[in-house]
């Protein structure tokens, strides 16, 4: 599955609205997001670097299957010491809301085009059976002014899993 998410800068990139399954697993998604907007801020006092608001995303399955390829959501990016970390809540490909936590590293820049590798967390898929799950995929970015996309190329997570609602 490919994954492309815009993000508009705040200041000086992963996606996700929570999915309405409920109050529980709203509350569990704005916790997380609170929190991982907390160590974002906590950085941002350590550092003087860019900072990114990450409104979702879109995705494209090569199966074309059922699954869902508009994955709404909201997240907070934060560049520190060469990483750009970031945390967030989306609607995944099998609808249910996905959580995340990761940080990525540009390895080659040119111009306003990045080439990564991200490295992090996420749940919401059966594998785990919904709980956390390292994900590790490669990233290219392109960036201009506050405005900026990341596509990236990630296993079929919800190829193991079934879309119970």
């Amino acid at each position: 599955m490919g994954i492309c998410h815009c993000h508009g800068g705040f200041g000086d990139s992963y996606s996700g609205l929570v999915g309405l399954h409920g109050v529980g697993s709203m509350r569990n998604a704005l916790n997380a997001a609170l929190i991982g907007a907390s160590l974002l801020a906590s950085a941002a006092f350590a550092e003087e670097s860019a900072a990114w608001a990450n409104l979702g995303g879109i995705s494209y399955h090569f199966d074309r299957g059922s699954q869902n390829e508009f994955n709404p959501g909201f997240g907070f990016e934060k560049e520190v010491g060469g990483f750009n970390l970031m945390a967030g809540a989306y609607r995944n490909s099998i609808r249910q809301s996905s959580k995340y936590l990761a940080a990525e590293k540009i390895i080659v820049k040119r111009g306003a085009f990045g080439l990564g590798v991200l490295a992090g967390f996420v749940d919401g898929y059966m594998l785990n059976n919904g709980g956390w799950i390292p994900v590790v995929a490669p990233t290219l970015t392109v960036e201009h002014g506050m405005i900026g996309a990341r596509v990236m190329y990630t296993p079929g997570l919800e190829e193991k899993s079934s879309a119970a609602g």
